[in-house]
């Protein structure tokens, strides 16, 4: 059988509550053991192992923490023994933390996140068939050397574009533009497309060697928004994000204070509609900006932080985010 090795950090799938409710719930109850021993089946799918890292809600989680993650993976990928991975995760930021694995880990074996919007003590609780599917697909041959996937509710996602677009209900993520890259239905996945970009080994980053990453902020422009919001942000920061409006844009006030900003740090121009495209416009030549091209400003967010690490040249990471938008 195929060695499957499980990596707890937390989250909704490790709570428990009141029989029945959905909320009011208490993350840390259940560790990776006991969510492998409560999946009917599972230990048919693969030999599965497991560890737990931390088991918090996923509100508290760090970039200490992520890297730790990132390079338990890289450890164990080069064990021939394992073929690969689940991370167990809280909801709440699995679209950041399944990027940044996508960035800072170094192997072509499947690495699948996955978590549960719902408690075990609920009625209709999701994670036991999350997780079940998702050591499916990590243990699938066809998962190889397709980066970090993330299963949720049936689907398969692409990391890049991972999004939770619901505070409650079940069906709660969503791939945006492009959609989910699969399905899973049962211990059979069903893959769609794959993605372009690059990612994990072909990455170009790493988590090794890395203590923490260079500081990045993010700024939400909004109606009548005060531009001193910006300045704030970037004191003592390395970067910026900046989440315009539409495609990108904050307003004539706050032009001068972008501009100022932009002199000093990269600021990266995404939109707050958490999907399109945004490109290189007049507005980025005025005021100093760079484009974040296809990624939202989580992932923007992310995806500067490594590129700092490398360079601090506007040309530069703008042709990073280029190569992360599929250009």
């Amino acid at each position: 059988m195929k060695k499957v090795y499980v990596i707890g950090t937390g989250g909704t799938i490790s709570s428990a509550g009141r029989e029945g409710s959905t909320t009011n719930y208490t993350n840390g109850v259940f560790d990776v053991a006991a969510l492998i021993e409560g999946v009917p089946g599972i230990k048919d799918l693969a030999d599965i192992c497991g560890e737990q890292i931390i088991n918090i809600s996923s509100e508290d989680m760090t970039v200490k923490d992520m890297l730790a993650v990132a390079r338990r993976i890289d450890e164990l990928a080069s064990d021939d023994s394992v073929s690969g991975f689940v991370v167990t995760h809280g909801t709440n930021t699995m679209e950041e933390t399944a990027f940044f694995l996508d960035l800072a880990v170094s192997t072509e074996k499947p690495i699948v996140i996955t978590g549960s919007m719902r408690p075990a003590t609920a009625a209709g609780a999701d994670g036991a068939m999350n997780l079940y599917e998702s050591v499916a697909l990590a243990a699938h041959p066809s998962a190889a050397g397709r980066g970090v996937m993330a299963v949720m509710g049936d689907r398969i996602f692409d990391a890049a574009f991972l999004h939770k677009s619901n505070a409650f209900r079940v069906d709660a993520f969503t791939g945006g533009d492009a959609g989910c890259i699969g399905y899973m239905q049962d211990d059979v996945p069903f893959f769609l497309q794959r993605s372009e970009l690059p990612h994990t080994a072909r990455s170009g980053f790493s988590a090794g060697g890395l203590t923490g990453l260079p500081k990045v902020e993010t700024v939400l422009f909004y109606v009548d928004a005060d531009p001193r919001i910006l300045t704030a942000a970037a004191e003592g920061a390395d970067g910026l994000v900046l989440a315009g409006a539409g495609g990108g844009f904050a307003g004539r006030a706050w032009e001068p204070v972008l501009k100022e900003t932009a002199g000093k740090i990269p600021v990266i121009r995404a939109s707050r509609t958490m999907d399109g495209v945004v490109t290189r416009d007049d507005y980025d030549t005025r005021v100093g900006t760079v484009p974040g091209y296809a990624l939202d400003p989580l992932k923007a967010r992310i995806l500067l932080s490594f590129a700092l690490t490398k360079t601090r040249d506007h040309g530069a990471i703008e042709d990073i985010f280029k190569k992360y938008s599929g250009l």
